[in-house]
């Protein structure tokens, strides 16, 4: 996920390498990449809209679901 500042394409790209980051540290930690799925979100489901100046980073995350 990313916040709204800057292009609708940068945001989904942004957001597909913080994406890959966290699906190759979990791997590295040995979860086995069949395991694993990400999906980058961009500034799609933002946590906080926001327009003006109000801080940004509630939007700028990364989130991990377990299932078993």
């Amino acid at each position: 996920h990313t916040d709204s500042v800057g292009t609708l394409e940068y945001n989904k790209k942004l957001a597909a390498s913080r994406a890959a980051v966290v699906h190759d540290a979990l791997a590295a930690a040995g979860i086995p990449r069949t395991r694993l799925h990400r999906t980058g979100y961009g500034e799609a489901q933002l946590t906080l809209p926001t327009e003006d100046e109000v801080p940004h980073a509630f939007n700028r995350r990364v989130k991990v679901e377990f299932a078993y």
